[in-house]
């Protein structure tokens, strides 16, 4: 009897430690199988992370070449719009600039155009020929005042003849060659001229300067501002009546303002010293 309680003791301390052992095999077994399918799973995410990477990185590379791709073709279509624009108003300003130096031109050839006329205007007689000559320089410092001409002998243009214009007494002529010649014009200190003030005779010379001055006059003679003064044709060098200015009064001084603009001077007639005055002369 107690034989076979020994063997009962030991066949259920023998299932009792085989059913431990399956227990722990089955626990074992179990966490293999969770291992596995972590594992599996945490594989199989890195893929699908490694996958979603791939594509990001795909779609940050595709979208930068679209936006570089964009930003050149804006750069391009920018360079050459404004570029053409650019072009366009610097073609503008030129053309612009040269109207504007051909229209100034213009008005210079028309204002020449009309002071010649106005010159080829004046009657020459048999007693009193005329030379047209153009003023191709001009001298105006502190020390001379003289102008150039383009003609000379070759034109009949001789010493002392008598320069003018439109409106007044230029100067004489003091030098002279074959195709120019050299005028001493009014306002130079070296020049005299004898005038009439309102019938009176004076003396009128020049100042170096843009006004002249009355040298010699008869006492107790008083003048107006505005009074017209002519040359006299004493001394048989200027012929009479040639307009020269008008008197300027600047409290107790006079002076004479000339009735030629010297700095604009363009054209002017010569003629012989003892022929009527052409300025007197101008048709109608």
């Amino acid at each position: 009897m107690r034989g076979n309680n020994l063997k009962i003791k030991a066949r259920n301390k023998s299932f009792s430690l085989f059913r431990r052992f399956r227990k722990r095999k089955i626990f074992r077994n179990a966490l293999i199988c969770i291992g596995i399918l972590v594992l599996g799973h945490n594989a199989a995410a890195q893929k699908q992370i490694n996958r979603l990477k791939t594509h990001a990185t795909s779609l940050h590379v595709a979208a930068y070449v679209i936006i570089e791709k964009t930003k050149e073709t804006f750069s391009n279509l920018h360079y050459f719009l404004f570029k053409n624009v650019d072009k366009i108003l610097f073609d503008l300003h030129s053309e612009n600039l040269k109207l504007r130096l051909a229209l100034k031109k213009l008005k210079n050839l028309k204002l020449e155009n009309e002071n010649l006329r106005r010159i080829l205007a004046l009657k020459q007689t048999e007693e009193s020929p005329m030379t047209v000559a153009k003023v191709v320089a001009i001298f105006s410092n502190d020390f001379a005042r003289s102008v150039t001409l383009d003609s000379g002998i070759s034109k009949n243009i001789a010493l002392n003849d008598i320069v003018l214009n439109d409106v007044g007494l230029v100067g004489r002529i003091i030098e002279v060659a074959d195709d120019w010649s050299r005028a001493l014009l009014i306002t130079d200190v070296n020049s005299i001229i004898p005038v009439k003030i309102n019938g009176v005779n004076a003396m009128l010379g020049g100042t170096n300067s843009s006004k002249l001055q009355i040298a010699m006059v008869q006492e107790d003679v008083t003048f107006r501002d505005g009074d017209i003064v002519e040359t006299s044709g004493y001394g048989n060098v200027f012929a009479e009546k040639i307009p020269v200015g008008k008197i300027k009064m600047e409290g107790q001084k006079v002076s004479v303002i000339p009735s030629v603009d010297f700095n604009s001077l363009k054209y002017v007639a010569v003629t012989k010293s003892n022929a009527q005055p052409l300025a007197n002369q101008v048709e109608k």
